[in-house]
């Protein structure tokens, strides 16, 4: 797996960056992605609230605001990231 040839494990803090642009999450390893992929789901990060500020990361960060003009859909695109364990 991606994980095994960088040498991350599972519940290893790590940074994820894209174009100048860093997130740091918890990596989960599991099994079932394509070899090669990273997926980062969406919905556990959040900047603002009384009890959820600062919690969790938000990967729309790394995302175009890119429309379909026909469905108004998000338009998503493979990206290319650097993976790199928190340095402890």
């Amino acid at each position: 797996s991606l994980a095994e040839k960088l040498g991350i494990k599972d519940k290893e803090k790590i940074t994820v960056s894209i174009d100048g642009k860093k997130i740091k999450i918890t990596a989960k390893i599991t099994k079932g992605i394509e070899e090669n992929t990273v997926s980062i789901p969406l919905g556990f990060g959040h900047i603002t609230g009384k009890f959820s500020k600062n919690i969790g990361a938000n990967p729309l960060v790394f995302l175009p605001y890119k429309r379909d003009l026909l469905t108004e859909n998000f338009i998503f695109h493979p990206l290319k990231i650097k993976l790199e364990k928190e340095k402890i």
